[in-house]
């Protein structure tokens, strides 16, 4: 586990703070909190401490010795990479766009957080995502990234995390908890959701991590479920934008 600590207020699939966290929509005020509070010239530190504190009164906050921020060596443990981002790919004859990078490996294949963040999102309630976490980056690149399809979650709502930490495991997890299928696994060529013998078990063809960077700090669930209407202006492309941070796509265990 990650070595940042929201005493009281955050535990890593505790299903009552997870819930608490939803209804007051208090991961994505903490972000908001955090970048006013840098606006007035707060250190990081002392920022995210008072972000947390604001939004919930009494919280006791602990913060980890040493830098704030930390990039990931990688994203993925071990694998390989595998479909790219495509704007425009075409799948068994309809358009459907890709706007992430996949990363195959064997399931339960540790998942790391590209940079220090805020979890906020973690849950399985988006068609085609299955177990997804959205982090809020608290660096100045305004970016945020999801890493969706997983099999377990390893943070809860509102965690702070730092980069290269295990945020999550890899799996093929697609739709939402309690749903038969997901929208897309319904249509009869969805072969990409069916197994050997032709089932459709509503999971992804193979385990890996969907991979995506987002121009924006909070999640935008609109735009998740209609990935047409989320637009060229709300995605970066993330192998350019891994390079660009020095992060590597796969790595090997240490």
């Amino acid at each position: 586990m990650n070595p940042f600590a929201v005493i009281g207020l955050v535990a890593a699939a505790g299903v009552g703070v997870t819930m608490a966290m939803r209804k007051g929509n208090a991961a994505e005020r903490i972000v908001a909190a955090y970048w006013r509070n840098v606006g007035l010239g707060l250190g990081p530190e002392e920022a995210v401490a008072e972000a947390y504190r604001s939004v919930m009164p009494g919280a006791i906050v602990e913060l980890p010795s040493g830098s704030f921020f930390q990039t990931a060596r990688w994203i993925v443990d071990r694998g390989r990479p595998g479909r790219d981002m495509d704007m425009d790919d075409a799948y068994q004859g309809r358009v459907d766009p890709h706007w992430g990078k996949d990363i195959t490996a064997a399931p339960e294949t540790p998942v790391r957080a590209a940079k220090t963040s805020i979890v906020t999102y973690a849950e399985n309630r988006i068609a085609g995502f299955g177990r997804m976490i959205w982090l809020s980056h608290l660096d100045a690149g305004n970016r945020s990234t999801v890493y969706a399809h997983l099999d377990g979650f390893n943070v809860g709502l509102g965690q702070l995390v730092q980069g290269d930490d295990v945020i999550g495991y890899v799996g093929n997890t697609c739709a939402p908890e309690g749903a038969v299928v997901p929208c897309w696994c319904r249509r009869t060529d969805a072969a990409r959701c069916r197994n050997a013998a032709g089932e459709n078990t509503s999971r992804t063809m193979g385990a890996h991590c969907h991979f995506e960077v987002h121009n924006s700090r909070i999640p935008q669930m609109g735009s998740l479920r209609d990935n047409v209407a989320l637009g060229r202006r709300e995605v970066t492309e993330p192998v350019v934008w891994l390079r660009e941070e020095g992060i590597a796509v796969v790595g090997e265990m240490v």
